[in-house]
């Protein structure tokens, strides 16, 4: 936390020429009609660190799927336009559902217009757990990938795959993972590859007074998934990290 009483919350990292965008769910813990805005800081090696600013808002209205904001991720399209997808939280009644998926754009990676109408709900058994996309560009595919954390029709904790061309329009291309371990929702995913194995890391959001740590898995073929026997990649002190990349590098 900071002298401003402000909590960092999930992480959203980005890299690109030479500069980590560290974006986190701000916890401002202040007791008001909304919480958790994204905000940002920059850093070029992990020590010193550009003063925070928001990104993207919450909107203190009941009546708005973003009254509260939660994790996300962003990529660059062919075009140079910044593509954010994260979670509008609305657990008040006044809207569809409590979770929804929802889209911002920028052109400078600072400021942020957020396009409302291209978000979506998952299925109606999902409604409260639809949440922390995490994009990724699949080229095998030629196509970019989101996955989201989620529920299947029996209630079973599942990490769902869609699939885009252009990073606004996407199609439910089904499970992509499920919890082989437990009923615990598999938060905060990332899927990447170093060397021939791809890793998919979630945060195992377990009752409280449990655990909560990061785990991974490992797989040569996306589809057979190995659990190591110590999955867990630190502490219950270390809880929604996310993975970035440079140059081969992962933090």
């Amino acid at each position: 936390s900071d002298e401003s009483g402000h909590y960092v919350g999930d992480v959203m990292p980005y890299y690109e020429n030479g500069k980590f965008y560290i974006y986190y769910l701000n916890d401002q813990r202040a007791g008001s009609r909304g919480y958790h805005p994204i905000w940002l800081t920059e850093t070029t090696d992990f020590t010193t660190y550009s003063a925070p600013v928001e990104a993207i808002p919450f909107v203190p209205d009941y009546s708005s799927q973003d009254l509260a904001i939660g994790t996300g991720s962003l990529l660059k399209d062919n075009s140079g336009i910044y593509h954010f997808w994260y979670t509008g939280h609305n657990d008040t009644n006044n809207v569809y559902q409590v979770e929804k998926l929802q889209h911002a754009t920028s052109t400078d990676l600072h400021t942020w217009t957020k396009h409302p109408l291209d978000g979506f709900y998952g299925p109606s058994y999902a409604k409260y757990d639809f949440r922390d996309p995490y994009l990724l560009y699949m080229a095998s595919e030629s196509k970019y990938w989101m996955l989201v954390t989620t529920k299947n029709s029996s209630n079973e904790s599942v990490i769902e795959k869609y699939t885009s061309t252009d990073l606004v329009h996407w199609t439910d291309a089904g499970v992509f993972y499920k919890n082989t371990k437990g009923t615990y929702n598999m938060e905060c995913p990332t899927l990447f590859k170093k060397g021939e194995y791809w890793y998919l890391t979630f945060s195992a959001q377990l009752d409280l007074g449990q655990s909560r740590t990061v785990n991974y898995r490992y797989s040569t073929n996306l589809t057979n998934w190995t659990v190591p026997t110590n999955e867990k990649l630190d502490g219950a002190g270390f809880y929604a990290g996310r993975v970035v990349e440079k140059e081969n590098r992962h933090f």
